[in-house]
């Protein structure tokens, strides 16, 4: 019974240090915006953690992007297709610390401020 218990434990061992955890180093992460039934035309974020080097645009969203504190960064995407917010995170470890994102400030596909934000939500992997 012991050696079977043994032979479990170094088998499960085995298979999991096998398994890809995914590729370590500089990458990037992608970004989607999602605001449910409230069409956004261009948000404000401040997304914060270690290791951001920069952002990109993804498809029709515009990035602009200042940093005004460390590994804290203002972020603005402006789109022409309120249900395509995308961007790209440039990172030094795309396994690292997770990054988080807060919204600050939308307006809807009209120009109209958004009141409010609770129902937009930012995804980042």
């Amino acid at each position: 019974m012991r050696w079977a218990r043994l032979v479990t434990v170094m088998g499960v061992v085995l298979a999991l240090s096998a398994c890809d955890w995914g590729p370590r180093g500089h990458g990037q992460l992608s970004g989607i915006v999602t605001s449910g039934a409230i069409p956004v035309g261009a948000i404000v974020l401040e997304i914060s953690g270690p290791g951001i080097q920069g952002f990109s645009e993804s498809g029709q969203t515009r990035v602009f992007f200042a940093e005004p504190a460390t590994d804290v960064y203002r972020v603005v995407l402006v789109t022409a297709d309120p249900d395509q917010i995308r961007f790209q995170v440039d990172v030094d470890d795309v396994r690292g610390s997770p990054l988080t994102a807060v919204v600050v400030e939308a307006v809807d596909d009209n120009n109209s401020v958004i009141t409010d934000l609770s129902g937009i939500a930012v995804q980042l992997n």
